[in-house]
C-alpha cells in the first residue's frame, strides 16, 4: 500500500513537472512574441517619423515656384558601416523653384577632411584611382534620394565630409556634416 501511494505520488509529480514545462514553454513563446511585436513597433514608429520628415519637406518645395531656380541638399548624413574606415552616407537632393522638373544630369562628389596622425589631410571621392566614377553619376528631374558608401585608411578619423553636386563643371548645391 506505501508503495502504491509512492507510485502515485511520483505520478502527480510528473504531471506537475510536465504542467510547469509546458507553462513555462507558453511563457517564453509569448515573451519572444511580444519581444517581435515590440520590435516591429519600433520599425513602424520610425519609418512614420522618416515619412513625416519627407512629407513636411517635400510639401515646403511644392511651396513657391516663382522662387529662383536651384537645388537643395537635406538630410545628408554619415555614419560609420561596418569596419573600420567605411561610412555610409544618405542625402536628399531636390529641384526648387524654376528648376523644377528639369532634368539634372551631373555627379556627386565627397570631400572629406580627416586627422591622420598630427596632421590634416582631404581625401575626394571618387578619387582618380579607385572608386568608380559611374557610381557617382546622378540623374533626376524633381528630386532622389542617394545613399552609397566609401571607405578610408582605418587610421584616418573624419572630422568634415562635404557632399556637392555638380553639373558642367560648376557647384550646384553643397552641404556638409562635421563629426
Amino acid at each position: 500500500m506505501l508503495r502504491e501511494r509512492v507510485a502515485a505520488l511520483q505520478q502527480e509529480l510528473a504531471e506537475a513537472r510536465l504542467m510547469v514545462n509546458t507553462s513555462v514553454s507558453q511563457l517564453q513563446i509569448e515573451k519572444t512574441t511580444q519581444d517581435q511585436l515590440l520590435q516591429q513597433v519600433k520599425k513602424i514608429e520610425d519609418e512614420n517619423v522618416r515619412m513625416k520628415s519627407d512629407l513636411a519637406m517635400f510639401e515646403s518645395f511644392l511651396g513657391n515656384d516663382k522662387s529662383p531656380g536651384g537645388m537643395a541638399i537635406s538630410r545628408f548624413r554619415v555614419e560609420p558601416y561596418g569596419e573600420p574606415g567605411k561610412f555610409s552616407y544618405h542625402l536628399l537632393v531636390t529641384q526648387q523653384g524654376k528648376d523644377k522638373g528639369r532634368e539634372f544630369s551631373g555627379r556627386l562628389q565627397l570631400a572629406i577632411r580627416a586627422r591622420q596622425g598630427d596632421q590634416t589631410v582631404m581625401i575626394e571621392y571618387p578619387d582618380k584611382d579607385g572608386s568608380d566614377p559611374a557610381s557617382f553619376l546622378v540623374n533626376f528631374k524633381f528630386f532622389a534620394r542617394l545613399d552609397g558608401v566609401f571607405k578610408i585608411p582605418a587610421n584616418v578619423i573624419p572630422v568634415n565630409v562635404e557632399v556637392q553636386l555638380v553639373e558642367s563643371g560648376s557647384i550646384r548645391a553643397r552641404q556638409s556634416v562635421s563629426f
